[in-house]
Order: structure tokens, then C-alpha cells, then sequence
């Protein structure tokens, strides 16, 4: 089929993942009590903290050399590699929640929580690690090998699936470790689908491809991956650590008010931005293969100009409805989550516009250069939370300095400032989506909540495609 149908296939499958996502959130609210939304959100924590600094970096890597593998045949054994490598992973998140019962105590909401001193809490949690780990790299590595039907008919047949499973077991044991559990093992499901469906692209390329192998360094993954581990502790912290420290500071109770205020912005922002890879970054990963800096350098600014001015319309999008986002997924009693998601948006607006900058240094091969900026963003970020107590104020600062940091540095790389010709229409007409947030009272009431998202929905998506061109990204 042509380009055009699989560009559209692509965005109606994030269309239905973002209302599988909207779904998510509404029924974890309201099937779980209070403390164990709080506790997911907590949970969260360790497997994002595993996924960042252990499995991103090999995941990173893994996109960088997936065409290489496939023409030199050796994908099905890489393949291999990665389960082994996620299956370790696992095992080291059961054990961070296994420890973490010295810390949390049963029935305490200040004190903490004991029910992740369970054997099947940790259990839970390692398996989410698992699944979801061979899910999220397997599955998207279709797309990024020019699959992308598959890849959308994987994508949004999971996430469907989790969800009706994970309702259906959470209304006999409402508990955030079921929560985890299930997702963890209907990812492993389609995991262990994507692994064959590549394996199958690998014994196809190896017959027909008379490519040499691609050399590659004993030492290049590790050379690749340190940096990475090391700048994703400071993002771990810039965009999920908030958790410890909000259940330490205000407990389990006030941490599922703004867990769910900075998830969701988290979640959005994450839609957002993968739709965006799967359009542009298959053509940009291609082209790190190109042996002239100038032209992957050109790849990265091209990418640069047209991604930008989307993610600075979403901030202002999500910005002007927080209000209303929050009353349509929640019940009441999570009403001042509007504040979180509002500063949320352009959390993850500078968080987006970060991992861009980041892009150009996997492309190069460069990857220490991130390290500074992150790590010493997060430690601001601490060092505000336990001063001022104002969690998300300090990670919104945090990450300004960190992507300023992370742009100055790279001065010299490319230009920040080059968009594209469309770039200030969209964004000019952006800014009237901000205007909701004036009139926050009335976005309380659900059905005025309701109208409201349903019209400027469409809305939105209509000025999006108007004013970008985003079919450059095939």
C-alpha cells in the first residue's frame, strides 16, 4: 500500500491508543481506592527507574544498529540478546521492590507501604519490566523497519487488551500489583509476537541481502550505552523520581492527586511524541547510516524544524484544557490535579525538546555530551523539592535548566531557532487553545467538560495538519 495509507494508519492507531489511554486513567481512578492509585504511581517509579537507566540505553541502541543487523543477517541473534538482556532487567527490578519493604510499612499512608514487601507485589513488578520491555522494543522496531501496519495493529491490539484484562481483574482484587501484573503479562504476549515477526524480516534479509556485516567495536555498545545510563538517572529524576519524594513529604493519598496530574501530561506528551517518531524517525535513523556528518546533521535539523512547533502546540493545548482533561478521567475528590497537568504540559514540552537534542548525539555517537546537563538538572530539582515542598514547580525548573544546558551545548551542532515555514501560523493559532484555562470553574462540571474537549479536539488536530508538514517525515 502507499505511503499515504500507512501515514494514516499510523495516526489513527495513536488516535485509538490516546483514547485506550484516556480510558486507562478513568478506570484506575475509579476501581482503585485512593492509597492504591498512590501506590501505582510509586510502583512506577522503580520500573521507570529500570526502564531509564538500565533498558533504555540498550533499547537506544539497539534502534541505532536495527537496520545494520538486518542487512548483515544477525538481527534474529541481537534479538536474542535483547530478551536475555531485559529478562536480567527484571530480575533487578524484583529486587529493587523487594528491598524497597525496608522503607514502606503496611497501613501507613504517611509512613509509607508495606504491601510492596509482598513476594507478588515484586513478582508483579518484574514481570511488568519484562513484557512491556520486549513489547515497547519489538513491536515499534516493525515501524522503524518500514512494517507499520503490523506495527499499529500490535500496538493498539495490546494496549486494548490490557485494558479490558486489567479492568476485569481489578474489580475482583483492586490492588495497584494486579494492576501491574497483568499489563506486564499481556505485553510479554505480544512481545513474544514481535520477536517472531522480526525474526522473520532477519531470515528474509539475510537471504536476499549480500551486504557485509556491519563492523562493530567489542567495546561499542558499552561505549554508547554509559553515557546514556548516566544522563537518564537525571531524567528518571527530572520526570519520574517526583514519587519517592512526594509519598515521603505528603504521602500516599496526595501523590495519586499528583501522580495522576503529571502522568497524564506524561502519558499525552508520550502519545504525542511516539506518533511523531513513527512518522519521522525511520527516515532519520536510515540516514545515521550516511557517512556525511553534513547530511546527518541536516536529517536532525530537518527533524528539528517541523517536530518543535508541534510539541510547543500541544503544551498550550493540554495547558488551556488541564481543567477539563482532569475532570473527564477522575472523580472529584482529584480535582486539583488540573494544576499538575498544567505544569506538566511544559515539563514534558522541554522533555521532548531534550530527547531531540539527545537525538543528534546517538546519530554522532556521542552520547557523553548529555550526561552533565541532566544530572545536574535533577539535582536542582531535589534540592527545590526538599526546600520549597513544591514538587512540580522544582521539576518545571529543573528541566529549563537542563535543555538550556543541553542546548548551549550544542550551540555549535546545529540551530535551535530554524523552523519551518509554518511554524509561527501554528503556533500563533495555538495560542488561543490557552484561553479554557482562564475559565477553569466551568470546565468542573462534566458535561460542559465533555463539550468543551469534544469541540476543541477536532479543533486542534485540524490546525496540527494545517500547519505542518508533517508528511516529510516519510
Amino acid at each position: 500500500m502507499s505511503s499515504r495509507f500507512d501515514v494514516i494508519a499510523l495516526a489513527l492507531g495513536r488516535v485509538l491508543q490516546s483514547v485506550i489511554l484516556f480510558l486507562t486513567y478513568r478506570e484506575l481512578t475509579h476501581i482503585l481506592p485512593k492509597a492504591e492509585v498512590g501506590l501505582y504511581f510509586f510502583l512506577l517509579a522503580i520500573t521507570g527507574g529500570v526502564g531509564l537507566i538500565v533498558i533504555n540505553p540498550a533499547g537506544t541502541f539497539f534502534n541505532r544498529f536495527l537496520h545494520a543487523w538486518r542487512e548483515s543477517g544477525s538481527l534474529r541473534k541481537n534479538l536474542l540478546i535483547f530478551v536475555a538482556f531485559t529478562f536480567f532487567a527484571a530480575l533487578m527490578a524484583f529486587a529493587v521492590t523487594f528491598a524497597a519493604q525496608h522503607f514502606l510499612h503496611r497501613g501507613s499512608v504517611s509512613g509509607g507501604l508495606s504491601v510492596i514487601a509482598s513476594f507478588s507485589v515484586s513478582l508483579a513488578v518484574a514481570l511488568f519490566v519484562f513484557g512491556s520491555t520486549l513489547s515497547n522494543t519489538f513491536v515499534p522496531a516493525l515501524n522503524l523497519l518500514r512494517f507499520p501496519r503490523r506495527f499499529v495493529f500490535l500496538t493498539v491490539s495490546c494496549q486494548a487488551l490490557t485494558l479490558i484484562t486489567a479492568v476485569f481483574a481489578a474489580k475482583f482484587y483492586p490492588e495497584a500489583s494486579m494492576w501491574l501484573g497483568i499489563t506486564g503479562l499481556v505485553n510479554l504476549v505480544f512481545g513474544v509476537v514481535g520477536f517472531f515477526l522480526l525474526a522473520n524480516v532477519s531470515k528474509v534479509a539475510a537471504s536476499t541481502n549480500s551486504s557485509p556485516p556491519a563492523p562493530l567495536k567489542s567495546n561499542g555498545y558499552w561505549s554508547f550505552a554509559w553515557p546514556l545510563m548516566m544522563a537518564n538517572i537525571g531524567i528518571w529524576f527530572l520526570t519520574q523520581g517526583y514519587r519517592p519524594v512526594g509519598q515521603h513529604l505528603f504521602g500516599l493519598e496526595a501523590l495519586a492527586v499528583i501522580g495522576l496530574g503529571l502522568g497524564l501530561a506524561s502519558s499525552i506528551g508520550n502519545a504525542f511524541e511516539m506518533l511523531a517518531h513513527q512518522l519521522f524517525l525511520p527516515k532519520f535513523y536510515e540516514n545515521t547510516h550516511h557517512t556525511d556528518a553534513s547530511a546527518r546533521r541536516a536529517s536532525w535539523e530537518t527533524l528539528w524544524s517541523e517536530l518543535i512547533p508541534m510539541y510547543l502546540a500541544l503544551a498550550l493545548f493540554v495547558t488551556g484544557f488541564s481543567a477539563a482533561l482532569v475532570r473527564v478521567l477522575s472523580p472529584t475528590s482529584y480535582a486539583d490535579a488540573w494544576m499538575y497537568l498544567a505544569i506538566g504540559a511544559w515539563i514534558e514540552f522541554l522533555r521532548m525538546s531534550g530527547g531531540l537534542v539527545s537525538l543528534l548525539t546517538y546519530s554522532e555517537l556521542k552520547t557523553e555530551s548529555t550526561i552533565r546537563p541532566f544530572l545536574e538538572g535533577a539535582l536542582i530539582t531535589l534540592c527545590l523539592m526538599l526546600i520549597l515542598e513544591w514538587i512540580a514547580v522544582s521539576i518545571l525548573i529543573g528541566n529549563i535548566y537542563a535543555f538550556a544546558r543541553l542546548g548551549v551545548k550544542h550551540k555549535n551542532s546545529a540551530s535551535l531557532f530554524a523552523f519551518s515555514p509554518k511554524a509561527a501560523k501554528l503556533i500563533g493559532l495555538s495560542l488561543i487553545f490557552i484561553l479554557p484555562v482562564f475559565f477553569r470553574s466551568e470546565l468542573e462540571h462534566l458535561p460542559i467538560a465533555i463539550a468543551a474537549l469534544a469541540t476543541a479536539g477536532p479543533a486542534f488536530i485540524f490546525v496540527l495538519l494545517q500547519n505542518s508538514s508533517w508528511k516529510r517525515g516519510l
